[in-house]
């Protein structure tokens, strides 16, 4: 099956952007890349910029409706979340692969 053309993604273009002192976000969402992407935490803050991943609709949307689920709470041990293609949606790895 087919996977979206970010799911083999690496960090060169944001080691890139921190470098030049630009701001990066990453729409992607692979799993591996956002993983990877708290390495590169100390040298963003060091440049002064923001280097982000994951920042798709579902990642968004699901922490957007968790802050406001949890808000004023002191602590949330565990957090588990589906996501369901549409009926006529293609079904490929990017969506249906296992964690």
């Amino acid at each position: 099956m087919p996977r979206g053309p970010f799911q083999h993604g690496d960090l060169r273009l944001a080691h890139a952007a921190i470098a030049a002192g630009i701001h990066y976000i990453d729409l992607a969402d692979a799993r591996a890349l956002v993983a990877g992407f708290a390495a590169l935490d100390p040298a963003a803050r060091q440049a002064g910029v923001v280097a982000l991943a994951g920042a798709s609709w579902t990642p968004a949307l699901s922490n957007a409706v968790l802050d406001r689920m949890t808000a004023g709470w002191r602590c949330v041990d565990r957090v588990e979340i589906a996501i369901s293609p549409g009926n006529r949606a293609p079904r490929g790895l990017s969506v249906c692969a296992p964690s």
